[in-house]
């Protein structure tokens, strides 16, 4: 549970930015590289360069969590 309490963080947090590099991530978020490697590795979020922005599966898991 908490591992998806930190991931759903994550996601608001990357949703709320239109893309952000790592150090961004970094520098504004608690979660590390490793939740910023899960999120892309679990398909919410996608790297093009070296910016990152939310992925529409990310985007689904977070309105699936927020329609009760």
């Amino acid at each position: 549970m908490i591992q998806e309490d930190a991931i759903t963080q994550g996601l608001q947090y990357l949703a709320r930015e239109f893309s952000l590099s790592r150090q961004e991530w970094r520098d504004h978020h608690r979660g590390g590289d490793s939740l910023l490697d899960a999120l892309v590795g679990h398909g919410y979020a996608q790297e093009q360069g070296e910016r990152f922005g939310i992925t529409a599966r990310g985007q689904a898991r977070l309105h699936a969590e927020a329609t009760p």
